[in-house]
């Protein structure tokens, strides 16, 4: 089973980089618009909502730290784990 190790390291390191890479995108898009804009259900139940920076500040914040700098800061701690993990495999 060690021969799928290498390629599982390989997979983890992938998500962390798309993780980190739409935290990034999420947060500097954010910052710039000065809005946070999402959509979740589907079908007849579908719901969009956007939370601006003036209008509602400290949501806004709380949303930018989940939606933007949490994933970039656990992404680049699992991409540190899966390649320091991949270079002494």
């Amino acid at each position: 089973m060690e021969v799928f190790k290498p390629f599982f390291l390989f997979a983890v390191a992938f998500l962390a980089a798309v993780a980190i890479f739409i935290g990034t995108v999420v947060m500097l898009t954010s910052l710039q618009n000065g809005a946070i804009s999402w959509s979740y259900g589907s079908g007849a139940k579908a719901m969009a909502e956007t939370v601006t920076r003036a209008a509602d500040g400290a949501r806004f914040w709380r949303l930018f730290a989940t939606l933007g700098a949490l994933p970039a800061v656990i992404g680049a701690a699992v991409m540190w784990f899966s390649v320091s993990k991949l270079k002494g495999a």
